[in-house]
C-alpha cells in the first residue's frame, strides 16, 4: 500500500537523481569537447533545470566553445 504522503518526496528523489546523472554527463561530454572545465561552470551545469540540460545534451556537439555554452546556461 503506497501513501500519497511518501510518494511526492520519491519521485522528487527521482527527479533529482536524473537531473545529477544528466548534469554529471554533460560536464563529461563537455570535458571531453573543450578539456577541463571550470569550477563555476561545473557549477552553474549543476544548478540549471533539467528541461536546459537536456537541451544541451542534444546540441553538446554544436558548441564550438565554452563561451557558448556559458551563454547558454546565463
Amino acid at each position: 500500500m503506497s501513501s500519497i504522503l511518501y510518494k511526492e518526496p520519491y519521485e522528487k528523489g527521482l527527479e533529482e537523481g536524473g537531473k545529477k546523472e544528466k548534469a554529471n554527463i554533460l560536464i563529461k561530454f563537455l570535458g571531453k569537447r573543450f578539456g577541463v572545465l571550470p569550477a563555476e561552470l561545473k557549477k552553474r551545469i549543476e544548478e540549471t533545470d533539467i528541461d536546459k540540460i537536456d537541451i544541451m545534451l542534444d546540441e553538446v556537439l554544436d558548441y564550438e566553445s565554452l563561451e557558448e555554452v556559458k551563454k547558454y546556461i546565463q
